[in-house]
């Protein structure tokens, strides 16, 4: 099955990489997690939290969009939150190994919400 491209060594929010697998393109893309903290967590030392207070490294998560050609069919199909980014000495590659290991789940999502969607439609045309 086809993977996604590397994510950069320093990753943003809304950052993308899409990919077409089983009929839909499916996009990845990183979004802002405000709900992690490495303060709610004793293995961060005290110069990683306060490199996370200065704005140096944050959390983010990957979340995976199904869409046909340019129809938007799941916005969230799948997706993994409270991933380090920007993490002293990360080089990040872990954004497109989530968004590879929620391939599978992104795709069946589509499908069910294709099905769905097939199924309005032909009760709207009758």
């Amino acid at each position: 099955m086809e993977k996604f491209k590397p994510f950069d060594r320093f990753v943003c929010v809304e950052d993308t990489r899409e990919i077409q697998a089983s009929g839909f393109r499916i996009v990845a893309t990183i979004q802002s997690d405000q709900d992690s903290r490495p303060t709610d967590s004793e293995c961060y030392s005290a110069e990683e939290v306060k490199a996370w207070f200065a704005g140096d490294w944050d959390f983010f998560g990957i979340v995976l969009s199904v869409y046909v050609d340019d129809f938007l069919l799941v916005k969230n199909a799948a997706s993994l939150w409270g991933i380090e980014a920007n993490f002293p000495g990360s080089d990040n590659s872990y954004f497109s190994e989530a968004a590879d290991e929620l391939l599978d789940e992104a795709i069946e999502e589509g499908k069910i919400a294709a099905r769905k969607l097939a199924e309005i439609l032909a009760k709207t045309a009758a």
